[in-house]
């Protein structure tokens, strides 16, 4: 951006980010991970333990969403069938990790608490 040109507004910035974290989300394995694993932080407990969004939090899994989450704490990896899978749904939960990550100033909660991804089993 120059001098010259206008600030960018908080909702362009926001499409513009989030359509950026799509594109991540859709193509880098890491990206991918983190963000499986940052919306699973934020479910909370009673909906891990019955497996969908019971609490309006902004933030969720759908259906087998989640197992993706608890088979990759569980293993420390996916299979590459699942990695295509996982690339597949990601990105629509690339406006729910913006909002969890954007600090309460831009309407978002603030960023999660982000878990190391590929120092599980020696890497």
């Amino acid at each position: 951006m120059s001098i010259l040109s206008k600030p960018e507004s908080k909702s362009a910035r926001e499409k513009r980010v989030v359509a950026e974290w799509k594109g991540k989300l859709a193509s880098n394995p890491l990206w991918a991970v983190r963000g499986l694993l940052a919306v699973y932080k934020y479910q909370t407990e009673a909906e891990k333990a019955v497996g969908s969004v019971t609490d309006d939090n902004g933030v969720g899994f759908a259906g087998v969403d989640e197992s993706l989450a608890k088979q990759y704490q569980s293993r420390g990896r996916l299979s590459e069938k699942q990695m295509q899978f996982l690339h597949k749904k990601m990105p629509k939960y690339a406006k729910q990790l913006w909002k969890a990550a954007s600090p309460p100033s831009e309407g978002g909660g603030g960023p999660p608490v982000e878990e190391s991804v590929g120092r599980r089993r020696g890497k």
